[in-house]
């Protein structure tokens, strides 16, 4: 049988909403107080280091997930180990998930 992502229940669910929605809500305060700077070459060089260090970061997230620990390890394995290794297995598991079950673990 090839392994899916685990069916989460309705707490779960409304947390994954919660975690979008306030990441909506932060990037768009971020978005309100870079209208209001004065625009300089430093923040030209502050967006590129910025999504540098970010894609980064996801990338170390994304090897440590498929690398260290278990999958039966409490709080983390199941919902951030466990998905992340199932998408190299069967990645076509992604694909029949909404954007709330594939979104929200992370945000």
């Amino acid at each position: 049988m090839i392994p899916a992502h685990d069916e989460v229940g309705w707490g779960q669910r409304a947390s994954e909403v919660g975690s979008l929605l306030a990441a909506a809500v932060l990037i768009g305060i971020h978005i309100e107080r870079l209208v209001a700077a004065p625009l300089t070459w430093t923040l030209a060089i502050a967006a590129a280091a910025g999504a540098v260090f970010a894609d980064f970061i996801s990338g170390l997230v994304h090897w440590f997930a498929d690398t260290w620990f278990e999958e039966t390890m409490p709080i983390l394995g199941r919902r951030l180990l466990r998905p992340f290794r199932v998408h190299h297995v069967n990645p076509d598991d992604f694909l029949r998930r909404d954007f709330i079950d594939t979104n929200g673990d992370v945000s």
